[in-house]
């Protein structure tokens, strides 16, 4: 952009100078004059000023540094909505877990993990995109040989035939030409339409690099997700063009009798035909960071301490219940996977209620919620080789998803152990296989390789996946990508069975023969017991944070004792 910005006080004074810097912070241009005074007077000299032809390399970054609704400038952030917001947004946020300050969500926005994430976000658009050009133009170049292949046939045929050919050859030539030039629009326009979404792609990769070596944080932290929602129309709009192109063959097929009886019976020399496939491209899914809070920043909100709300017992009359997974629902409710009896029991929040049984194939070991009236159900090593999708208000099982192919590639079995629902997707521990990565479907998208023997909960949240492994006395933090960011081992953790994640990152565990449950800080470097056995832990085996709620609830495995605690 060439265009001249003036300097913005100057103006204000009805004045015309060229600005020769530009203040980040105050969001105007600043001449000679008015720099020295910017520069020297004690509210704005620890302002950020670049140069103008910096600043021009931006300009074009939409980002709004103003609350739209009051027109205020953003001074907070609230991380339960990732929305940055202005001091009267505040009361709109009352509910909310926690607001802090745009200062502290921004501390090495040009470092997180957001602002990397975006960065391969569109490095990986434009990968698939020019993998799957280059699929394109190899098909084209295939379909390409199949039409000169049938012009020599056709034109050899043609050879040995007399003139009385000539009118059904134009035919046949000419269905031909409509039919594979049709096929070879169709390429193109695939391809220019592909080429068209790599420069728009392009151009946000090189607009991220301006901003990240020249813009403010707050306008990099804001900028980031204005982005975000541009990159994720064009990806999607890729991901369209993916699932429409088509591929094609095209065939001739001659008449048997062309030679023997052509001047009798024969009307047309042969038939043009198109075989359309789907051309099957594929885009492999690069993480779009939903979350724009840096490593550093749950610390701002860590857990000190919980506080009992409720102790209660699991009744179920006359039988045994052996707990081995639990929800605590927003409503209250609770869900319990009872590994004694095929069955998961709904216990109601208002006490007095009675409990509701919904009846279930096997013997349950885990569940996931995938939305308020849907879970999905593990089996362990009881012999259900299927996962289990039901429908809560109803009982009714709606998908069934066969497991014996996650371990087809393993000489192993496929029994499955810890699920968790996270962004659209299922992840499984299947013993000596790994976390197998599900769509909703049951489709396995993905095997991240671990040691699973011993391995039982997995729990993900954000771009982390957790697990335990009860063998080792270890937990492990991972990315989506399967790469270890750390590993946490200590004496007070003996089998740890149970897991859960809070909002901050931090981590609860459950050890069912250390009777404790053990808070791992988001790092990875530092835990504290929060729970023992003088708090009526006897094996505690199941554990279950929700957010909403702030609420843990922690359930002994055996004898039928659990618990509920506010998280402070």
């Amino acid at each position: 952009m060439t265009s001249t910005v003036v300097c913005g006080i100057c103006y204000h004074d009805i004045i015309i100078r060229d600005a020769r810097q530009w203040c980040t912070n105050c969001e105007e241009g600043l001449c000679e004059d008015c720099e020295k005074i910017h520069r020297s007077t004690k509210n704005t000299r620890s302002h950020n000023i670049i140069s103008i032809i910096d600043y021009q390399q931006i300009r074009d970054v939409l980002v709004s540094q103003v609350c739209e609704q009051h027109g205020i400038s953003y001074d907070l952030y609230c991380p339960t909505h990732d929305n940055a917001i202005c001091i009267a947004c505040v009361d709109q946020h009352k509910s909310c877990s926690e607001v802090i300050p745009l200062f502290e969500a921004v501390v090495n926005v040009k470092e997180s993990t957001a602002f990397t994430d975006l960065e391969d976000t569109i490095n990986g658009a434009l990968q698939n995109s020019k993998n799957n050009i280059i699929d394109i133009k190899s098909s084209s170049e295939a379909f390409d040989k199949q039409e000169e292949t049938i012009k020599k046939c056709i034109q050899e045929m043609r050879e040995i035939l007399n003139k009385h050919l000539d009118d059904m050859e134009q035919n046949l030539i000419s269905d031909f030409s409509t039919k594979s030039g049709s096929c070879k629009t169709a390429y193109a326009s695939t391809i220019k339409q592909l080429i068209s979404t790599d420069d728009k792609l392009a151009k946000l990769k090189n607009k991220i690099e301006s901003l990240k070596q020249i813009a403010s944080d707050e306008k990099i932290f804001l900028g980031t997700r204005e982005i975000c929602k541009v990159v994720e129309q064009e990806i999607n709009s890729m991901k369209t063009i993916f699932n429409a192109a088509k591929s094609y063959e095209i065939n001739l097929e001659l008449d048997s009798d062309i030679c023997s009886t052509f001047l009798d019976n024969v009307s047309h020399l042969g038939r043009i035909s198109i075989k359309e496939n789907n051309a099957n491209l594929q885009f492999k899914e690069t993480k779009l960071n939903q979350a724009q809070m840096q490593v550093s920043l749950p610390l701002v909100n860590v857990v000190q301490e919980l506080q009992l709300i409720e102790k209660l017992k699991l009744e179920k009359t006359g039988l045994k219940i052996v707990v081995t997974g639990c929800i605590l629902l927003v409503n209250g409710d609770m869900l319990i996977a009872d590994h004694w009896d095929k069955n998961i029991v709904l216990k109601p929040y208002e006490s007095g209620s009675y409990y509701n049984y919904i009846k279930i194939r096997g013997y349950p070991y885990d569940l996931t919620m995938i939305d308020p009236d849907h879970i999905a159900i593990t089996y362990g090593s009881s012999g259900t080789n299927i996962l289990d999708v039901i429908k809560l208000s109803s009982g009714a099982v709606e998908k069934e998803i066969q497991t014996q192919h996650f371990a087809k590639k393993h000489s192993t079995t496929e029994d499955c152990f810890g699920i968790s629902y996270w962004d659209n997707k299922m992840y499984v521990m299947v013993e000596k296989v790994g976390i197998v990565v599900l769509d909703t479907s049951g489709k396995a998208l993905d095997t991240i390789s671990i040691d699973t023997e011993k391995g039982r909960k997995v729990v993900v949240f954000k771009d982390r996946i957790y697990y335990t492994n009860r063998k080792k006395n270890t937990i492990h933090c991972l990315n989506t990508v399967g790469q270890e960011i750390w590993v946490y081992r200590d004496k007070s953790i003996v089998e740890p069975c149970g897991l859960a994640v809070a909002s901050n990152l931090d981590v609860f565990v459950s050890c069912s023969k250390s009777n404790n449950v053990i808070l791992i800080r988001c790092d990875g470097k530092d835990s504290k017991i929060v729970l023992q056995k003088e708090d009526n832990l006897v094996k505690p085996k199941a554990i279950h944070f929700n957010r909403e709620r702030r609420e843990l609830l922690v359930c002994n495995e055996s004898n039928q004792h659990a618990a509920v605690y506010k998280v402070i």
